[in-house]
């Protein structure tokens, strides 16, 4: 569906007006919601570095605490076309504050539940529920909230590196410091931080509300009917079977690739550093990426994210050394942001002001759908074969499918055409 040039100029006039509005504020709404994404990735990958420790309190193995993180994966896919529409109804700051607001609650109860059943309630359901509240789609309504057309591939790709920080910086202090704090304190101190500073900021220092919807009198469609929009929009299914794909290479990524070096004999400071190497360069990436996606047509930087994706992992397989291992790191690490960011700014750019969030929603959907594919049988794999070699090369050709499938896009009008024709 493609925006018509009165829709735009109206857009455009909104985006001026909040403009004069907020200016002063909105360098410190940008600090706010990087911080929120910085923190909340918490919900992740605090748990990796617990696990252990997390099973033994609970009395049960492994294989049994796992159930706990598998489910708050399902539940975040299934959440995400759910939270998609609130972003929409609600808009994108009141739906990142709802998501503080629970994950702060059942982070608190978690740290206090004596039962694995319960806190897999808590944190699989809820805290994946919270998860889906503060991640890429409502980040994607605020940013296109805040930011006029040609901004908004840099300031999605600032508040989202904040994920990629967190990668880095949380994820080995999370470890340093399960050695001496308990798992409990932990949670009860995150929770503490998402209920009160963090929600209270957001909601006090992010502008409220979209322009298109102060200026809209068009009554909100039944949800229904804006599900059905979504999936007659041709490119509907185009981003979302090429972003099942990023969901596979991703999913394959973030679960065995550790693993995969392990086994062709990495050191631990080899695997460490490339880790290391792909976060950096996840970081340049997505900067590189919102600035061209606001020059130039999202396909072909979903084009060049998926083809420096498959290259990564055929050279993971092909140089199984430390020199190997680097390449591969920044290589993928470069077009690890790309293809959210593209995916993102394209969708937000041929969807209905109205349905934006519910299909992001849906095609993170399909996403984590490909995650989950690609995590159980990485396994799958390595106990029939004895090697990630199939699974690698499987993954680089599903990046060529998703690579391919942009490929047959019918580019829309550029921005600067459409801002353009607002003009007149």
């Amino acid at each position: 569906m493609e925006e018509s040039a009165p829709t735009v100029a109206t857009q455009n006039r909104a985006h001026e007006q909040l403009g004069r509005t907020t200016r002063a504020g909105l360098v410190i709404a940008i600090g706010v919601g990087f911080l929120v994404i910085f923190l909340t990735s918490s919900i992740k990958n605090v748990i990796p570095a617990y696990f252990v420790p997390m099973a033994d309190y609970f009395g049960i193995s492994r294989a049994t605490f796992a159930v706990g993180p598998t489910v708050f994966m399902v539940v975040y896919g299934l959440m995400s076309p759910v939270v998609g529409a609130m972003a929409d109804r609600f808009g994108g700051r009141d739906t990142i504050t709802a998501g503080l607001v629970l994950a702060g609650g059942c982070f608190l109860t978690s740290a206090a539940v004596p039962l694995y059943a319960l806190f897999t309630v808590l944190y699989g359901v809820g805290a994946a529920i919270a998860f889906a509240a503060v991640s890429y789609i409502p980040v994607g309504v605020l940013v296109e909230e805040l930011f006029p057309p040609e901004r908004r591939g840099l300031g999605y790709s600032i508040l989202t590196n904040g994920t990629a920080l967190g990668f880095i910086v949380l994820s080995p202090a999370w470890i340093i410091l399960s050695r001496e704090t308990g798992w409990r304190v932990v949670f009860a101190t995150l929770g503490l931080a998402f209920l009160v500073p963090l929600a209270l900021a957001t909601h006090l220092l992010i502008p409220s509300s979209s322009p298109t919807q102060e200026i809209s009198a068009e009554p909100v469609a039944p949800m229904s009917r804006r599900i059905a929009l979504v999936l007659r929009t041709p490119g509907f299914w185009v981003l979302s079977g090429s972003f099942f794909g990023c969901g596979v290479t991703m999913g394959f990524i973030d679960v065995h690739v550790v693993a995969h070096m392990q086994e062709i004999q990495d050191s631990p400071t080899v695997i460490s550093s490339a880790m290391i190497v792909l976060g950096v360069m996840e970081i340049v990436g997505s900067i590189v990426a919102g600035r061209l996606c606001d020059r130039f047509h999202g396909r072909y930087v979903l084009c060049g994210a998926y083809a420096l994706r498959g290259l990564a992992l055929l050279t993971l397989i092909s140089v199984p050394d430390a020199f190997g291992s680097f390449t591969f790191a920044a290589v993928f690490g470069i077009s690890y942001m790309g293809s959210v960011i593209a995916t993102t700014l394209y969708a937000l750019d041929i969807f209905d002001s109205k349905s934006k969030g519910m299909a992001l929603g849906l095609i993170w959907l399909a996403h984590q759908f490909g995650a989950a594919i690609s995590s159980e049988g990485g396994a799958v794999v390595f106990t029939e074969f004895g090697s990630y070699r199939i699974a690698i090369v499987g993954s680089a050709v599903i990046a060529l499918v998703s690579l391919l499938l942009v490929a047959l896009i019918e580019p829309k009008r550029s921005k600067k055409e459409l801002k353009d024709s607002a003009r007149q």
